[in-house]
């Protein structure tokens, strides 16, 4: 299929209500301060910004993408679960280590840890 109607091989994710509220209004304001400097940086005399992206709306369209982007690696990272081992030496508690298992490299083996260390699958 070609065109309009082609599936988007890099199609955005869905982020669901729960995955959104991990996107902070800091994560916001940094990509609003990125897109003002490279509106600046577009608006010199001599841009190599403006020679790429010749008009307003190109340039919109490319920091929309690029934010976006953004947007999308940070959410799959921060909505990676999280493990855990207590540790302990000669009976006394060490502390903990955890563990983010990253579901968006390696979406089979991080299950399959997952379950292992919750006990779900009678591991």
């Amino acid at each position: 299929v070609v065109g309009r109607d082609a599936p988007d091989a890099c199609a955005m994710p869905d982020w669901g209500e729960d995955a959104l509220k991990l996107w902070t209004a800091t994560d916001e304001a940094s990509c609003d301060k990125w897109r003002a400097e490279k509106l600046a940086s577009w608006e010199k005399e001599g841009s190599a910004l403006k020679d790429k992206y010749p008009t307003r709306e190109e340039l919109d369209a490319w920091m929309a993408k690029q934010t976006q982007g953004i947007k999308d690696k940070t959410l799959a990272l921060r909505t990676n679960p999280r493990v855990f081992f207590e540790v302990s030496i000669d009976g006394e508690p060490a502390g903990r280590i955890v563990m983010q298992l990253r579901k968006d490299k390696v979406p089979k083996t991080a299950e399959n840890f997952r379950a292992l260390c919750t006990g779900e699958k009678g591991f």
